[in-house]
């Protein structure tokens, strides 16, 4: 009828009357069947933004797989309450102004206020959940775990976003590994003997397992050239992380040896590894004319740095020699400058 037109017009202004009688949405579906949806509208529900929770997870779990629970609070609607129409907007979400400016019409469109744009009158409430995370064996830190539609809950005709979960490996983690791809690395220190003759470790690993550890008989552990360190390094195969969808397949576990040297040795044990070790290839014959002539040095511990720094204050304390009238050298003496009166 003209009243329900009118009235229609007043609300949505011309895009709500034609001919036929279609609503505000009808034109644009028309657009979208001629065009091929060419104004790039959704075909299914809008969804809500995903909301984001990191977990720290130590890695034994990694290893071993579990499942942890985790309360969360998100706002979700109220179905004891009725969810009705906007009456302002008609459900529409907007209104349309007309405003008269002598002889011209300006249609003004703007945010319902009354429903804030939802189109819908509802309430909504807070609802603690419990949610269950399953972590499986070998997953990595970083990896994510998808809840569906567990986010907030905006409106009705809004699905709501993912819960997304970020496992992150907990840092100071106290078994003593380290992990890198599926390979675990593990820090032992080991005395000059162990290194010569043989050694033996007993290792607790992430299950629990008890491992004992030995070298193979006559080996000597060397140090092994990775890019720029030198690391004595031994492997136990299949020892590693277990591979994610598939954990009868892991990586190894690397031993990283640190040879704890004696701090002095007596004449007495000198001679005795003298003759059980090989000699050195290229060691010296120093006969006593070359004891007399030659100049004497022994070995210290110094830090690079510590030498650094030092040659670094001899360059800025001067390296030339200034000469008195008297022809007297000072060393390291620092030129004076003198000013004209």
């Amino acid at each position: 009828s003209d009243d329900q037109k009118r009235a229609r017009y007043d609300k949505f202004g011309e895009e709500g009357v034609d001919q036929d009688g279609m609503g505000p949405g009808n034109a644009e579906d028309i657009f979208d069947m001629v065009f091929g949806g060419g104004r790039g509208r959704s075909s299914g529900p809008r969804k809500g933004e995903d909301i984001t929770h990191v977990l720290e997870v130590p890695l034994s779990q990694f290893y071993n797989g579990a499942t942890r629970k985790l309360a969360i609070n998100r706002v979700v609607i109220d179905h004891s309450s009725p969810i009705t129409t906007c009456n302002a907007c008609d459900g529409q979400g907007v209104t349309v102004k007309t405003v008269r400016m002598g002889p011209m019409v300006q249609q003004m469109q703007s945010t319902c206020p009354q429903c804030h744009g939802q189109g819908k009158t509802f309430k909504t409430k807070k609802s603690k959940e419990i949610i269950e995370i399953h972590i499986e064996k070998g997953m990595k830190s970083g990896q994510k775990i998808p809840f569906r539609g567990m986010a907030d809950e905006s409106s009705p005709d809004v699905e709501p976003g993912d819960l997304i979960i970020i496992l992150k490996q907990k840092e100071n983690d106290d078994s003593g590994f380290t992990r890198k791809g599926n390979d675990l690395f593990v820090r032992k220190p080991i005395t000059l003997v162990e290194a010569l003759t043989g050694y033996t470790t007993v290792i607790t690993h992430l299950d629990g397992r008890k491992l004992i550890v030995r070298s193979k008989p006559g080996d000597i552990i060397k140090p092994i050239d990775l890019t720029s360190e030198k690391h004595y390094l031994k492997c136990v195969k299949g020892e590693g992380m277990p591979t994610h969808g598939n954990p009868f397949l892991c990586g190894n576990m690397f031993l990283i040896l640190d040879i704890v040297f004696p701090e002095s040795l007596t004449p007495d044990a000198c001679e005795i590894l003298k003759e059980i070790l090989p000699p050195p290839s290229e060691a010296p014959i120093i006969t006593d004319e070359m004891e007399e002539t030659y100049e004497h040095h022994e070995l210290v511990d110094m830090d690079p740095r510590e030498s650094a720094a030092a040659t670094a204050e001899y360059d800025h304390s001067g390296e030339a020699y200034d000469e008195d009238d008297e022809g007297g050298a000072m060393p390291g003496g620092r030129r004076v400058q003198c000013a004209q009166q």
